[in-house]
């Protein structure tokens, strides 16, 4: 009878440990070119895909928390290099679930293209 109250509650004590939520990462390249190579980083982690078609989007993946902005790299196919540096986190909320969907865009100024990031965060 003992062991199997131990055996219930060790059971219980089991199925009540939930699996930790991620956040999952969305990006899409919605400018007029193709990237050779996309690269994020996120909270010091680096992330790298190759060959992001225009209109395309990237497999999901999945990290431990992240703000809503973060360093991105791009080598288009043209071989034209373009940052997107965030100003600074200050005050921002660290998102740890749910989803976080950034879109890449194209702004022109003065002749000269820059990459933006837009993105949003759906949480479950």
């Amino acid at each position: 009878m003992t062991k199997q109250i131990t055996i219930l509650i060790l059971i219980l004590v089991l199925g009540n440990q939930t699996e930790k939520e991620n956040l999952t990462i969305i990006l899409k390249n919605e400018t007029n070119s193709d990237f050779k190579e996309l690269l994020v980083n996120i909270q010091g982690n680096e992330f790298v895909f190759h060959n992001v078609k225009k209109g395309k989007t990237v497999k999901p993946f999945s990290v431990e928390k992240s703000y809503e902005s973060f360093y991105t790299k791009v080598v288009t196919s043209k071989n034209d290099t373009l940052l997107c540096i965030p100003e600074d986190n200050i005050g921002d909320k660290i998102l740890t679930s749910g989803k976080l969907k950034v879109k890449y865009q194209y702004i022109y100024e003065d002749n000269h293209r820059f990459l933006v990031a837009e993105s949003y965060h759906i949480n479950k």
